[in-house]
């Protein structure tokens, strides 16, 4: 019995609590909203994309699936020369993660990239090393790695540094 009440316990502190409880404890499980911020990767891009949004979900069994704001299936976006990779549209993300660290995670997962005409061209894979500060807001650097292709193990053609921040999503009142 006192090892199902424990495990009750546990199991309540790893589900629930507030994010303050969350952060003490370096749970990275649950939805993140999160700035993101493309870094200059000189010589390609002397000049960064612009910031954007997303939403990352960290699921108890080390998965994590990602939608942003600026890749999406109704937008095209022009990042490279058009002979290097045309204009296109990107899907969720969707990969793991694990803990490396007191209050330290890594992170990856991948995006499929589409032309205007929907035809799937290229890969987007992102790995994130994070961190929970004690406010119980995240943290994270890492990059992108944009690949030609179907082959998440094919030649890398850019690659891109990126930091983000982000607060948790809790249920509203």
């Amino acid at each position: 019995m006192r090892a199902i009440i424990a495990f009750a316990l546990a199991l309540g502190l790893v589900l629930g609590g507030s994010g303050a409880a969350d952060a003490r404890l370096g749970t990275l499980a649950g939805s993140w909203f999160a700035e993101v911020s493309p870094q200059a990767a000189p010589p390609e891009f002397p000049d960064p994309p612009p910031p954007f949004v997303s939403i990352l979900n960290f699921g108890l069994a080390r998965t994590v699936t990602e939608t942003d704001g600026a890749l999406s299936p109704n937008v095209l976006v022009a990042l490279f020369p058009p002979d290097l990779l045309p204009p296109f549209s990107g899907s969720d993300g969707y990969g793991s993660w694990k803990r490396t660290g007191r209050n330290r995670f890594r992170c990856s997962f991948i995006k499929f990239l589409f032309d205007a005409d929907g035809v799937q061209i290229a890969l987007v894979t992102t790995t994130l090393d994070l961190r929970i500060r004690r406010d119980g807001t995240l943290e994270g650097e890492g990059s992108s790695d944009f690949i030609m292709g179907a082959d998440p193990d094919g030649e890398v053609f850019f690659n891109g540094p990126v930091r983000l921040e982000a607060r948790r999503l809790g249920v509203r009142d």
